[in-house]
């Protein structure tokens, strides 16, 4: 019996099925971290926040209505503020997701509450998933550092 399992846990290590896991992905907490807007300012709360799997590792723009496009997929929708409710209108988010080991993952942000009733967009950098429950992604990638800019214009 042992063998059998033994062989079985193998089998699926070696084949590379990718195992979900959860990842918590935030912008930090401290004072200059979260997603600025193109004026400088932070991003207001109810802004538009998408966890978006990279087709092939790659950033893609958006197709016309602010869905991915060009084979990303999005896994998470929230807004700015998710999970901050002390900080507001400060361009932070704190959200759960599952991806497999091996992903490619990153965060688009927008202007407004929709893609349709924003004006600018921003990505942030990619994030390679390890794949074990746990896993913090600080998408501002420096203590006291912005996460990223909301520029584009669409």
């Amino acid at each position: 019996m042992k063998s059998v399992c033994f062989i079985l846990i193998m089998s699926l290590l070696l084949s590379g099925t990718a195992v979900a896991a959860s990842i918590e992905i935030t912008t930090g907490s401290g004072p200059d971290e979260g997603v600025r807007d193109s004026g400088g300012g932070w991003l207001k709360d109810g802004c538009l926040v998408q966890v978006i799997l990279a087709r092939g590792g790659i950033v893609h723009p958006p197709g016309a209505s602010g869905d991915p496009a060009h084979g990303d997929k999005l896994l998470l929708v929230s807004q700015v503020g998710y999970n901050f409710p002390f900080s507001r209108d400060e361009g932070k988010f704190d959200v759960q997701i599952s991806a497999g080991g091996g992903d490619v993952i990153y965060v688009r942000a927008w202007n407004g509450p929709t893609a349709g009733q924003s004006e600018r967009y921003g990505n942030s950098s990619t994030y390679n998933v390890r794949g074990f429950d746990g896993e913090m992604w600080n998408i501002s990638e420096a203590t006291n550092e912005p996460a990223f800019e909301v520029g584009i214009k669409k």
